[in-house]
């Protein structure tokens, strides 16, 4: 009984523990100048080992996509996934279809496990360069697990090739295991929260002494620590009424090593089965107030466009100042000419006398200590636009939250829009006047550039902006279908789909009104119907004349406070 017992209790825990929602949590780690460069050592050392793995599969991919067989194969699977998405879940077609599509898979396993390209091929072999560099057994299965990740994508999805670590991107040292190698424990002496590492000294965990938030999330750890039997009980309770009742457990900690400002800092990253603590300000009030209603947002590739009940909104997405990105621009440009004239400069052998590389030179490339200098630079103004990126997309995602409970939207196609067009190389109508070195002038036409939209989805991070609207809304959000939704070309007055061209910014309704382009998009994704499939027209004729109303005031203000938005048509020189 007692063995039943016992196996029960563990049953119950393991379920009560795959339930619980999980968050991350960030400390700086309080570690002395030594120690950080051992850190960062063995974490280059990683690296290195993981390069060395990812070398020996990038061969397998490739001799096992050479053959015809595994390419047809990867084609049959791919037209029946596409096929499958069409069909009806409880029908005898999908049935089929979803037994032939497995039966295609199992093939392609068994092409992979002959060319040795599997989980636990890539684990031994990570094992075997861990062993060459004294790198931890935990960590190293940890990396084996990111490492076959990567190949996932490339074998089921459209990875291409899995990628190298370049020198100086650090990997993240991750322990899967709370008690092994990263370990998290409490301070008798101090009652702090301290890490232990093999090798280093124990780094006690900072805590901002304004970031009410860490403080929340400190304190609740570190009574969990002090009392680990609060998940017995969690335990007993879920074994009773099957509710699960969070408690601030650690899963495991990792570390990442990061260069910002020119100074070497260490974070542990803790994994905690809880829901995050509720950020407040410093009055003890909620920052985010959730709002009730729907919420229809247009995302493009540098604006946004949302309507709500009770407001319309246009802005730029990655932007929290106007002209900021224009002044690093210039900055980064700079930077890049002074290198390439100093790399040319200290590497004349490399170059033809016109400037162009000279093919098969080798060897290493010699730099000079100030294009080192400005390599920083050049590399610390690209941290900060990524950090700024990422915050402007948070606090535009939080605002959201704050207007309804219910975010409709158009399923992200950002890759496709980054990639260069598809067509032939096709000429311009209009004329270009080239000068001659005689002093004429001579007339031709140029050819059209095939780049689209990868540099502005390089500076805005559109799909990052809709990756936290999706972790903010949780069940909220919503996607409509692309295809049979079109709202950028329905005219819910006429009843009809009236296709426009990509330069034309405004919609004209039939009574002479002009309403913008993205804002009326959002618009009608706000008035889907109940399945999300569709839009309600009769939703859209009664909530029209409060719309247009917030419409006119949205870009008054737009234009009185001389704000540039990307792509929305809008002339600053006269209101509405």
């Amino acid at each position: 009984m007692g063995f039943k017992r016992f196996r029960l209790e563990n049953e119950n825990r393991t379920a009560y523990r795959f339930l619980c929602p999980r968050h991350v949590i960030a400390f700086e780690a309080d570690i002395d100048e030594d120690n950080k460069r051992h850190t960062f050592s063995k974490n280059d050392t990683l690296r290195r080992a993981d390069n060395e793995t990812i070398a020996i599969m990038r061969k397998r991919i490739d001799q096992l996509k050479r053959t015809r067989k595994y390419r047809a194969l990867q084609k049959d699977y791919l037209w029946k996934k596409q096929h499958l998405a069409k069909l009806n879940p409880k029908s005898d077609a999908y049935q089929q279809l979803d037994e032939a599509r497995k039966h295609t898979a199992n093939q392609m396993a068994a092409m992979q496990r002959k060319f040795q390209v599997s989980k636990s091929e890539v684990q031994k072999l990570m094992q075997e360069a861990a062993k060459g560099h004294k790198i931890p057994s935990v960590l190293a299965a940890t990396s084996a697990d990111n490492i076959w990740q990567g190949i996932q994508k490339v074998l089921y999805s459209n990875g291409k090739n899995i990628h190298f670590y370049k020198r100086g991107d650090l990997p993240v040292m991750r322990a899967k295991e709370i008690n092994r190698i990263i370990v998290l424990k409490v301070d008798k002496e101090t009652e702090r929260l301290v890490v232990h590492m093999d090798g280093l000294d124990p780094m006690p965990l900072l805590v901002p002494k304004d970031d009410q938030y860490l403080i929340d999330e400190y304190n609740a750890l570190l009574d969990y620590m002090e009392h680990p039997e609060v998940e017995d009980t969690a335990v007993r309770t879920y074994s009773e009424t099957n509710n699960v009742v969070p408690v601030f457990r650690p899963c495991y900690c990792s570390i990442r090593c990061k260069k910002i400002r020119g100074k070497l800092r260490c974070f542990v990253l803790i994994t905690i089965a809880a829901p995050p603590m509720p950020k407040k300000d410093k009055y003890g009030r909620p920052r985010v107030v959730r709002g009730n209603g729907r919420v229809g947002c247009d995302i493009g590739t540098q604006s946004a466009a949302v309507v709500s009940q009770n407001s319309v909104e246009l802005f730029n997405l990655g932007e929290r100042n106007q002209g900021a990105y224009q002044k690093n621009d210039k900055r980064k440009k700079f930077l890049l000419r002074k290198m390439d004239a100093s790399r040319r400069a200290m590497n004349p052998e490399r170059f033809n006398k016109d400037g162009t590389y000279k093919k098969g030179t080798h060897g290493k490339w010699k730099v000079s200590r100030s294009n080192r200098k400005r390599l920083y630079k050049y590399r610390e103004l690209c941290r900060k636009e990524a950090a700024t990126r990422l915050y402007a997309n948070q606090e535009a995602a939080h605002h959201l939250l704050s207007l309804g409970n219910v975010l409709i939207t158009e399923p992200s196609n950002t890759v496709a829009l980054a990639h260069r067009s598809k067509k032939k190389a096709q000429r311009s109508d209009k004329a270009s006047q080239i000068p001659q070195k005689d002093g004429t002038t001579k007339t031709v036409h140029k050819f059209k550039k095939k780049k689209r939209f990868g540099a502005s989805v390089l500076r805005r991070s559109p799909a990052g902006f809709q990756a936290e609207l999706r972790k903010k809304f949780g069940t909220g959000y919503h996607e409509v279908p692309r295809m049979t939704y079109r709202a950028s070309q329905y005219d819910f007055m006429l009843d009809a789909y009236i296709k426009k061209k990509l330069d034309e910014r405004w919609h004209s309704l039939p009574d002479g009104r002009q309403v913008q382009r993205d804002i009326m998009s959002a618009f009608l994704l706000s008035c889907a119907d109940d399945e999300f499939q569709a839009i309600n027209r009769n939703r859209c004729l009664q909530a029209f004349d409060h719309f247009w109303q917030m419409h006119q005031q949205c870009i008054n203000t737009i234009i009185q406070n001389h704000l540039t938005i990307c792509n929305s048509g809008i002339k600053l020189d006269k209101a509405v």
